[in-house]
């Protein structure tokens, strides 16, 4: 039982340690994403989730680069007008 709890809780303060560095990366409803392209701000297929896991908006763009991509902040596909990609906060 004490291995379970522990189990658990470890969890809940990745879950939420993950949260904390998306929400400082990401405006919400936006994703960290690394695209190929940015064009008006569309982009439905040529982006991806990083590599790695950004602790910032300057590690997002760091890692982004390593691919060979820009860091963008994406939002679920909408309709038929793809996704919605806006810049990183604090960059």
């Amino acid at each position: 039982m004490k291995s379970f709890i522990t189990t658990v809780s470890l969890f809940l303060t990745a879950s939420t340690s993950f949260a904390i560095a998306q929400s400082s990366i990401c405006s919400e409803g936006y994703h960290p994403q690394c695209c190929a392209s940015d064009v008006l701000g569309l982009d439905s297929s040529s982006c991806g989730a990083p590599p790695k896991q950004p602790t910032n908006g300057a590690d997002l763009v760091a890692i982004c680069r390593e691919v060979g991509q820009e860091a963008s902040c994406c939002s679920s596909p909408v309709y038929d007008l793809g996704v919605i990609c806006v810049p990183v906060v604090g960059v």
